[in-house]
């Protein structure tokens, strides 16, 4: 992990994808942290594409994304003009039973406005925080 947060942070994505493959060719299962890396590092050079080719590998990974996990998609999707992304993410995090926090929510709330993150949690009989 340690390499590719290095390799992530500095901007150099393909390096950062190089050593998750060296990990897993030497039998090193990714966790959850290994992913929050990558997508990150892949939002913060606005490579959307990039942030759910990863987030769809943990699932490859059987593994469960984790409310952080979520919270960098929904702020990922935000930021790249896609709100049916954040509601999708939102019904998947709910299916996966994780609960969205006040993170969450105000990412939501950014993305698609007060009213409709309301109506979301209604539906879902949550709280909206």
């Amino acid at each position: 992990n340690n390499l590719i947060a290095i390799a992530a942070k500095a901007g150099r994505w393909s390096e950062a994808e190089d050593w998750f493959e060296e990990a897993r060719k030497a039998d090193v299962q990714p966790d959850l942290r290994t992913f929050r890396l990558l997508i990150t590092a892949a939002a913060t050079f606005g490579n959307f594409a990039g942030a759910e080719k990863w987030y769809a590998r943990i699932a490859d990974a059987l593994l469960v994304p984790d409310v952080a996990i979520f919270n960098t998609m929904l702020s990922t999707a935000m930021k790249s003009a896609r709100p049916w992304r954040v509601e999708e993410l939102f019904w998947r995090m709910l299916d996966l039973n994780v609960m969205p926090d006040e993170l969450s929510l105000r990412t939501m709330r950014f993305s698609l406005g007060r009213q409709k993150v309301a109506e979301l949690c209604r539906e879902a009989s949550i709280d909206p925080l």
